[in-house]
């Protein structure tokens, strides 16, 4: 195995991606990228994660009452 380069700059061009499911993922890493690059944050976390997790098991919850 070669290591791998990492690129000076990161590649957010989203117009070369094919749409579909591909676009998507694509369009989250872009959003990330800009995150870590601009001290930003954007793109869901882990915490927002867990929140829509409770909230749809709460719902579900409910709905079963």
């Amino acid at each position: 195995m070669n290591p791998l380069t990492v690129p000076a700059r990161q590649n957010t061009d989203l117009s070369i991606v094919p749409p579909g499911p591909a676009a998507n993922v694509a369009a989250v890493y872009a959003a990330l990228a800009e995150d870590l690059a601009n001290g930003t944050h954007e793109v869901p976390d882990f915490t927002h994660a867990r929140r829509m997790h409770q909230l749809i098991a709460d719902i579900e919850a409910a709905a079963r009452r």
